[in-house]
């Protein structure tokens, strides 16, 4: 049977769509975690196979035992003063979304934004509900990590916001980063113990391997934490190149000048 559109029928629509009987755009506190999230706020560049050259993708990889992503979506923005790659990880009752930045010049440190700040950065959690949880601190087999757990819009729902700064400037006195990622992670689960958090950020890697930590002014080297994370990345996770990150005034402006004068120990 054809279906044939009517101004009858056009105009019954606009009715109903006015009083919200039919809002095909809205988004309920439950459906933070659908697999529309690239869909529905960018569009999608050409989609690389399973076959793909994985080394042409972001290295950020998440992957642990409660939470497979079976999707990444990416985009890089190459600035003069800094590289930002914003991914999203999604997958069955699994969201997370990431930026990764990283200066360019050896007299510049990232001042990251509070993790409060940079929730409000997300266009996904854009109008939700947040309640907080205590700040914690993490020396995770990727890098050390700061965050705060919070239940967002659902109640089902509970994220994990984030800051992970792991390449420290030997030059700041004030151990700012040159390099860091942020973001969060939410998993559809009512009881997220802090074992399960621990559990996930162990998850993250760059193809398998730690990030260049820093530990005082000594930096360890990247060591093998997840051999199993490329083999399933490249055999079950769809990568996706999109045209806009779902992330407000983005690039970030996080880049600053270190003012190397300025050394209470330096001589007269």
């Amino acid at each position: 049977m054809k279906f044939y559109y009517t101004p009858i029928i056009g105009l019954i629509f606009m009715i109903l769509s006015s009083c919200n009987a039919i809002n095909i755009f809205s988004e309920t506190e439950e459906n933070i975690l659908d697999n529309s999230l690239d869909s529905s706020w960018a569009k999608q560049g050409d989609s690389i196979s399973n076959q793909r050259n994985i080394r042409q993708s972001p290295n950020l990889m998440l992957l642990s035992e409660k939470f497979i992503p079976n999707k990444v979506s990416y985009f890089h923005h190459e600035g003069t003063r800094s590289s930002q790659t914003y991914q999203s990880f999604l997958g069955s009752g699994v969201l997370s979304e990431t930026l990764r930045v990283s200066t360019k010049r050896p007299s510049d440190i990232l001042e990251l934004p509070d993790i409060k700040d940079h929730a409000l950065y997300w266009t996904k959690l854009s109008g939700k509900a947040i309640n907080w949880g205590k700040k914690r601190y993490y020396n995770s087999k990727f890098s050390p990590v700061h965050f705060r757990a919070a239940r967002v819009g659902s109640k089902k729902t509970v994220c994990v916001f984030f800051n992970m700064p792991y390449d420290i400037s030997k030059r700041d006195h004030f151990e700012r980063p040159k390099e860091a990622i942020f973001g969060y992670f939410c998993i559809k689960e009512k009881n997220i113990d802090l074992a399960k958090v621990k559990n996930v950020f162990d998850g993250f890697s760059f193809s398998g391997k730690s990030a260049r930590s820093s530990i005082g002014q000594l930096f360890t080297k990247a060591e093998d934490i997840n051999n199993q994370a490329v083999k399933y990345y490249s055999q079950n996770v769809q990568y996706i190149s999109v045209n806009n990150p779902a992330l407000k005034d983005f690039p970030l402006n996080l880049v600053l000048r270190i003012d190397i004068t300025d050394n209470v120990l330096k001589a007269d």
